[in-house]
């Protein structure tokens, strides 16, 4: 049985279809990356191990931090590092979370495995 919830790799040409996913009424978890970034490469692990968590009930996509400026609904997320995953809610806004005195939008649990099957099981 296919889920309804969507995975998605985007290419530049894929913006509409980042912005549609990200407005489709279902929270999306989107995980920013840089190609050079060694944290990043270590994180792709866990990321392919939520996306395929049983009884995921959110929408997940993968954008290269080059392409987030371009992207009309991405470009105002507030993270400091790669990399970051940003909740995106229902509404289209996103999740904030003070860390250490900061607001940001990067989710402070993604490297906590288990904390994020939960967050992919909770929508």
């Amino acid at each position: 049985m296919r889920s309804k919830f969507c995975t998605r790799n985007l290419a530049k040409a894929d913006f509409p279809s980042l912005e549609k996913l990200m407005s489709g009424g279902s929270t999306c978890l989107v995980l920013i990356y840089a190609d050079y970034c060694g944290h990043c490469h270590r994180y792709m692990p866990t990321w392919s191990d939520l996306e395929s968590t049983p009884g995921r009930n959110v929408n997940m996509a993968k954008v290269h931090y080059d392409m987030q400026e371009k992207i009309p609904s991405l470009k105002d997320a507030k993270i400091e590092g790669y990399p970051s995953v940003v909740k995106v809610l229902p509404s289209g806004k996103f999740e904030e979370y003070s860390v250490e005195g900061r607001t940001t939008n990067a989710m402070p649990i993604m490297r906590d495995e288990e904390a994020m099957k939960k967050e992919c099981e909770a929508h």
